[in-house]
């Protein structure tokens, strides 16, 4: 049983397309497989995900963690555990309805929220753990790398420029001018950088307002390694030479930081060699694992468990900061 609060994983969340994926593995039934996972949607906008769920309940974005609340007050029921005091959910008799089910696929089910508010996932943790899903279907050691940006680190940065605090900026990447949320007032605390530097390959909002551009290499046309999961490397490398006058932004960091290779290639094949083939036994050769990796495109390593995990949230504070019901008209930008 898969129950996703306000989480589009099959469209927009994390990696949609792995995602949809092992989704798809456990919904085809045939004479070997008989029986399929059960997909229940909680959300407020249609969703892809929602569009292909068994069951799907509308609920206006006010009532998004009130909804959370009531589920969890349900499981708490079944589990024998203190309940937590929330706003009236829509939900109402269908709580009972997804609870039930998630208790009878114990071990053997998720819960999923797509919120960015910590104390809305303090509870759908909760719920997790009252299910004992932590080392059966949730797996801590093998922790997620993608997505990991930080609001209020940029909220800092622009703090900081704004007083005159920072001397040079680059961009990679990302188009803040853009894409932040209040675009004009990163774009006047710009101005007060002295030096400002794009790696963009076009001349998006933000390379508009660089003193320099300095292209990067299209992806096709760029080497480069990744660890999206912990113990997962993986490796890009070129399909085609450069088409036009560009140079890789990881090498234009690497020529003015001074770096001694010649190029980002062998930049990358050193960093490899110092700090990956040291993790594994079987080849006794650095190039015959290269090349080995190269045609995988992966190399996984063995990652060290830590436990069984044991949850610690504060329910009851967590529950007593949630977002209430609005009593007027809700809006949802998508």
């Amino acid at each position: 049983v898969i129950v996703s609060l306000g989480c589009d994983f099959l469209g927009t969340w994390l990696s949609p397309v792995e995602f949809a994926a092992d989704w798809a593995k456990n919904r085809k039934v045939n004479a070997e497989n008989r029986k399929m996972s059960r997909h229940i949607q909680v959300e407020s906008a249609l969703s892809l995900a929602g569009s292909n769920a068994d069951a799907r309940y509308k609920v206006r974005p006010s009532e998004q963690s009130a909804s959370v609340a009531a589920i969890y007050n349900k499981i708490a029921a079944l589990a024998g555990a203190s309940q937590v005091s929330a706003g009236a959910s829509p939900l109402n008799a269908d709580a009972s309805k997804i609870a039930n089910e998630l208790w009878a696929a114990k071990g053997k089910s998720v819960v999923i929220s797509g919120s960015n508010d910590p104390n809305e996932q303090v509870l759908v943790n909760a719920i997790n753990s009252m299910l004992g899903n932590y080392g059966a279907t949730i797996n801590l050691d093998v922790t997620s790398n993608l997505r990991s940006s930080n609001d209020a680190a940029v909220a800092e940065l622009v703090g900081e420029m704004n007083a005159g605090q920072v001397g040079a900026v680059i961009f990679w990447n990302t188009n803040p001018v853009y894409s932040m949320p209040d675009a004009k007032a990163f774009s006047a605390a710009l101005s007060k950088v002295s030096c400002k530097i794009s790696l963009a390959d076009r001349e998006d909002e933000t390379a508009q307002n660089c003193d320099y551009v300095c292209p990067d290499h299209h992806w096709l046309e760029s080497w480069g390694d990744v660890e999206p999961y912990k113990g997962y490397f993986t490796l890009s490398q070129p399909t085609i030479r450069p088409l036009f006058n560009t140079r890789q932004g990881a090498e234009s960091l690497m020529k003015w930081a001074g770096a001694a290779q010649a190029d980002y290639y062998t930049y990358l094949r050193d960093f490899w060699a110092a700090a990956i083939y040291p993790m594994q036994s079987g080849m006794t050769s650095f190039d015959a694992f290269w090349t080995k990796s190269l045609q995988d495109g992966v190399f996984e390593t063995a990652v060290a468990g830590t436990g069984a995990a044991a949850f610690v949230g504060n329910v009851s504070d967590a529950a007593s900061k949630l977002m209430k019901p609005s009593a007027g008209t809700d809006v949802i930008l998508y």
